[in-house]
């Protein structure tokens, strides 16, 4: 075990990186193409030093806002459930030893809504202070989060003096969302832009990217940055697709700069694939056009990028 965290520590500090600099900077962002791991979850001390390697490495950088995606915080959930867990092949096996009519949670929904304060708790020592220590604005990807005995899938925005700056809910649910872990829908009413730098930034959460609740407020917005976690292998099928998300609004609201920023990587047999991206808006040419892409995207990737007004 020490062997492979080893191992896995020597690929986040030399994990490749790509860069896009432009002269009149405004606002450096990093974008984490954050690679999920069981060690991961099942060792708080593996998820702090890896977060640490990260914030360490955008700070040293140059930048102001460090995106990490979708999902992940939401396994942190587990990490009572380690020695349980170990030797377990798939979820469904770890699912089976954790919920149920004997078992210390009836169902996967009531164990994430028990869990959820942990878990927040965890994020913001861990990302809330770490965004204080590094100086950086945070947005801390996803997760499960209790609220008035309701679950969300919400992302949490960091400000440099380690105070949650935003939060915004998950709208459109998948499949698994809903019917699995029986999520709440967020309301298209509480979305808005945050100013950071100059610049209004716009956020949305995987599937919300494809519908109109509120994709007009990116009218007014210089960046939108999309979370994602893409829990299938990427093949041309999915990447017809991610070109209809993100880009495509692009196309439409005419917003210059988009982020997406995707999760990789394996728990239990959930897989994650998806390359991050930097798209840019030419108004002259009335074109989207990829500034910055992840060349691998099923491996952690680090970009950073600088926008001006």
């Amino acid at each position: 075990m020490k062997r492979r965290l080893l191992g896995f520590f020597f690929l986040i500090l030399f994990f490749p990186s790509f860069t896009a600099a432009e002269e009149g900077r405004t606002l450096t962002i990093a974008v984490c193409q954050y690679e999920v791991s069981e060690t991961l979850y099942l060792d708080v001390g593996a998820f702090e030093a890896k977060a640490h390697d990260i914030m360490t490495r955008a700070e040293s950088s140059g930048a102001d806002l460090l995106i990490i995606p979708e999902y992940a915080n939401v396994m942190l959930a587990f990490l009572p459930d380690a020695n349980q867990l170990e030797g377990v092949r798939t979820i469904e096996d770890g699912l089976a030893l954790l919920t149920g009519p004997d078992r210390p949670f009836p169902d996967l929904k009531t164990l994430f809504l028990k869990r959820s304060p942990m878990v927040r708790k965890h994020m913001d020592r861990v990302w809330g202070q770490g965004a204080r220590l590094h100086h950086l604005m945070i947005l801390a990807g996803t997760y499960f989060a209790e609220d008035g005995g309701r679950l969300f899938n919400r992302l949490v925005l960091y400000g440099p003096n380690g105070e949650v700056m935003y939060e915004q809910d998950k709208i459109h649910l998948t499949p698994f969302e809903r019917g699995i872990v029986e999520l709440d829908a967020g309301s298209p009413q509480a979305a808005r832009l945050v100013t950071a730098g100059g610049l209004k930034l716009g956020f949305s959460i995987c599937r919300d990217t494809f519908f109109d609740d509120y994709a007009n407020l990116m009218e007014s917005a210089q960046v939108w940055i999309d979370l994602k976690a893409n829990g299938e292998l990427y093949t041309e099928e999915t990447e017809a697709l991610f070109s209809r998300a993100l880009p495509s609004r692009q196309a439409e609201y005419h917003f210059p700069w988009g982020v997406t920023a995707c999760l990789n990587g394996n728990f239990f047999g959930l897989l994650w694939q998806g390359p991050s991206e930097i798209t840019r808006y030419r108004k002259e040419t009335k074109t989207v056009e990829t500034v910055l892409r992840a060349d691998n995207p099923g491996q952690e990737r680090f970009l950073l990028f600088t926008v001006k007004q």
